[in-house]
């Protein structure tokens, strides 16, 4: 009696090659979505925090103006234990 192990192997191999398709598809599937996400919540990120005043008119009661002039702002900010930030932004882009 004569076992056709060529076929068994060819049968198992097409199986593997469309397992991998699949997974190769899903995969593909999967980073899209991920990257569909991520686009659409960085504008609105970006969009509130162009929306939110800046620091010192967001919290009053945390940041205050110790010296301005036209060409920058000195801001101090005091947290008490366990307060958190109200939302605000950062007009320009240097914090130090």
């Amino acid at each position: 009696m004569d076992i056709d192990t060529h076929g068994i192997c060819e049968g198992s191999l097409r199986y593997s090659v469309q397992l991998l398709k699949e997974q190769t598809m899903r995969c593909r599937i999967a980073i899209a979505l991920g990257a569909a996400v991520i686009l659409s919540v960085v504008p609105q990120a970006t969009l509130l925090a162009q929306s939110a005043p800046p620091t010192y008119q967001g919290d009053p009661s945390v940041y205050k103006i110790i010296f301005e002039n036209d060409s920058f702002r000195v801001i101090a900010a005091t947290w008490k234990a366990g307060q958190t930030d109200q939302p605000h932004s950062h007009p320009i882009a240097s914090v130090v």
